[in-house]
């Protein structure tokens, strides 16, 4: 780690008061004027119940649980074209002449997943979530472009995460 790093790691065995106090003079004058959003997305130690973080937090948790609650693109296995079967075992593949597949997000969804990221929805255009799924923020999660999210997966983005251009992950 360069000496001008941002992040503050502590030997083993200091107590978070000590590790706070370090940091403390480390970045004494930088610290002064930080705020603690800042802190926590340089890695520097915050108050996790400052109040805007406290409301960013909030504002999460209200759009995640609607997404969670929110139903699936109304397309079901009886829209199908006929004769073609639904996926999954002894179920047939689209071929390169038919339409694409469904869009299993829809609007609501991806309406609420903009919002969540702090992104337009043309950013979330190529992205499917199953739910159930949970952050701490959403707005320090930056996406590269395709991304698929299996259900139940939770990302802490205390500081910025960015997930590359094509990513799958799985269930837990």
């Amino acid at each position: 780690m360069s000496p001008d790093s941002t992040n503050v790691h502590a030997p083993k065995g200091k107590t978070s008061s000590q590790k706070f106090a370090d940091a403390d003079t480390k970045y004494k004058n930088q610290l002064q004027q930080m705020s603690h959003t800042e802190r926590a997305l340089k890695g520097l130690p915050y108050l996790a119940n400052d109040p805007a973080l406290v409301r960013a937090r909030l504002r999460a948790r209200r759009i995640f649980h609607a997404f969670n609650a929110s139903l699936p693109n109304p397309t079901d296995p009886s829209d199908l074209p006929a004769g073609q079967q639904p996926q999954g075992i002894g179920g047939s593949s689209i071929g390169a002449g038919d339409s694409p597949p469904p869009d299993v997000m829809g609007d609501e969804r991806r309406e609420l997943i903009s919002k969540l990221l702090g992104v337009g929805k043309d950013s979330v255009q190529r992205v499917e979530i199953e739910p159930p799924f949970w952050c701490d923020y959403g707005t320090n999660i930056k996406l590269e472009g395709a991304f698929y999210c299996n259900w139940n997966t939770t990302i802490l983005d205390a500081a910025e995460i960015t997930i590359g251009d094509g990513t799958l992950f799985g269930p837990k």
